[in-house]
Order: C-alpha cells, then sequence, then structure tokens
C-alpha cells in the first residue's frame, strides 16, 4: 500500500530462439519432454521473460532480449526489419515507476495493519492474497476482519495514535537506488508516479531518491487505473508516450491501462499481485518487458542522450 490513496505482423520465431526449459530438465522426467515453442511475437515487443531461477534470472532474460534482436543499447537491431516496423521501435527517454512492490516492499506496511487489526500477520496476509486472487480490491481485505472498516479514517486514527502509515529507506528494495541511478547517468528522465496519498510523497521526496519526477495520484486528483492518471504521466514527461516506460507490479492497476495510453510498459514479477498475476495471458501478451529486478532495465534500455 506504501500510503495508497484510494485507488503490426507477427513473426514466427527460428527454432534457435524457441522456448527451452530451464534449468535443464534430467532425462525421464516430465520437464525433460520437448519444450513448445512460444507464441508468435510482434519484432516490436521487448520481451523479457521468467526463463531461469535465483541470480542468474536477470543474465537469462538479458541474453534471451539479445537473441531476439536487442543489441548492447537496448534497441533492437534494425536490420532486416520492414520500414513499418522500425517506426515504432523509437528509444526510451523516460522511464517511470510506480512505488508500491515496485520501488517500496510493503511487507512491515501491511504487517502492522494486521497488528492494528489485531490479527495474526500470516492471517491477514493469507486473506490479502486471497482477495487478489479473486481479483477484488485490496481493501476487501479489512472487510474481512472489520466490517465497515473506513480506510480513512483508520488511517486518521493511527496517526493520532503515534503509529502512522510509514516507510522509509530501509523499506526500499535493494535494486532500487542502483537502478535509478545507473537509468539517469544513461540519459534517461527518472519519475516515480503511483496511487499515494500526500504524506507518502513527502517520505519519497525526502528519501532523495535520483529522480526529475516525483507525483502521487493526490498531487494530482486521479488515481489508476483512471486513463487520466497516465495522461499526467505524459504531460510530466519530456518526451511522447511511445518513448516512456511505465515500471510496475500489476496488471490490473499498472500495465494495461498504461499500455492503452500508449506507453511502453515492464511488468516486475515481486509482491502479492507480481506473483498472483504472473499466470494471467496478459502478462505475456500486454507488457513491453517482463523482468524480475529493476537491475535489468539499464542494460535492456542502454545509454541515452539527455
Amino acid at each position: 500500500m506504501a500510503g495508497h490513496a484510494d485507488d503490426s505482423h507477427a513473426v514466427p520465431l527460428p527454432a534457435s530462439e524457441q522456448c527451452q526449459t530451464y534449468p535443464p530438465a534430467r532425462a525421464g522426467s516430465e520437464r525433460s519432454q520437448p519444450a513448445r515453442s512460444r507464441p508468435p511475437t510482434h519484432r516490436g515487443h521487448l520481451e523479457c521473460r521468467f526463463v531461469s531461477s535465483g541470480d542468474c534470472k536477470g543474465q537469462e532474460n538479458i541474453r534471451v532480449a539479445q537473441a531476439q534482436g536487442i543489441d548492447g543499447t537496448g534497441r533492437l537491431r534494425e536490420a532486416g526489419l520492414p520500414r513499418q516496423d522500425r517506426a515504432v521501435i523509437d528509444p526510451i527517454e523516460a522511464v517511470v515507476f510506480d512505488v508500491g512492490e515496485c520501488l517500496v516492499d510493503e511487507s512491515r506496511e501491511y504487517g502492522t495493519w494486521a497488528d492494528w487489526l489485531g490479527v495474526p500477520r500470516h492471517t491477514f496476509a493469507a486473506v490479502f492474497g486471497s482477495v487478489i486472487a479473486r481479483g477484488l480490491d485490496y481493501r476487501e481485505t479489512f472487510q474481512v476482519f472489520a466490517p465497515g472498516f473506513d480506510l480513512a479514517e483508520q488511517r486518521q486514527a493511527r496517526a493520532e495514535a503515534g503509529m502512522p502509515e510509514s516507510f522509509g529507506e530501509e523499506d526500499l528494495y535493494p535494486d532500487v537506488r542502483p537502478s535509478l541511478t545507473a537509468l539517469r547517468a544513461a540519459g534517461c528522465w527518472v519519475g516515480i508516479a503511483g496511487n499515494q496519498t500526500v504524506r507518502a510523497g513527502g517520505i519519497l521526496r525526502s528519501l532523495n531518491l535520483p529522480t526529475d519526477m516525483i507525483a502521487t495520484s493526490d498531487d494530482w486528483g486521479v488515481s489508476k487505473p483512471d486513463p487520466a492518471f497516465f495522461d499526467q504521466v505524459i504531460a510530466a514527461a519530456p518526451c511522447g508516450a511511445n518513448r516512456i516506460l511505465y515500471v510496475g507490479d500489476r496488471l490490473d492497476n499498472d500495465i494495461r491501462p498504461a499500455a492503452g495510453r500508449g506507453l511502453r510498459t515492464a511488468l516486475i514479477r515481486r509482491g502479492p499481485w507480481g506473483v498472483i498475476q504472473q499466470q494471467d495471458p496478459d502478462a505475456d501478451r500486454v507488457p513491453t518487458l517482463r523482468i524480475s529486478s529493476l537491475a535489468e532495465l539499464p542494460v535492456l534500455i542502454g545509454a541515452r542522450s539527455r
């Protein structure tokens, strides 16, 4: 939650680039059967799939990206591409990040809500996951334990009791500061924009993250997934929508609506939504990139002139 406010033609891939099984399965096992080839992909689609495990995941994603024609600058190599495809493969000039579970690990914050409600943290987490898996608003979790729960009122009550919602440097994912720094050094305009309260926006600014913009839904008076939120992102960035990459963990709130406004998108697999929604067909079909760590972005995007 991190202070959430209310919220061309497909071309078949050659056999050398078809989907493989990682890590290799032992002979005779079910996974040792030939892997099915992945469906055709658009040439303009920079696909970064989950194809390995552990610390090798990011490197394997980069290997797959390079095999699909992404060069060291993060651009698709243009050799042999039809002219109509080249037109949509513009370089990324701006990268804008969601907050909760993209930049901020919300485990501690949701844990404090369980404490406030007087329920075990693992019970709260189980119900939270169930609510998300059923496609409901996460706030329905609170109704299970306290029917009639008003989130705004309870936020105020917590603040008055000296236990306000909060997060800090220790709640940032380890890849956040290095990745944002690397993107800016490469010449990208970097922004943060998410469904957050005024208070959360103040905390984000106090962290002195290497960004060009920090904005919240409360600042703009509109929340995701409203398309108007992404119109604000486009208005704030120094380039057109097709040169902006929006990075988030949720298909419903981040990826689908951002893509709907013409932005390119990166779906990161972490946090409850990132894990639960990973098998949704749109997790492969809609985002421009699928990543496991923000550290993959500077490599995939590459240097840009400011």
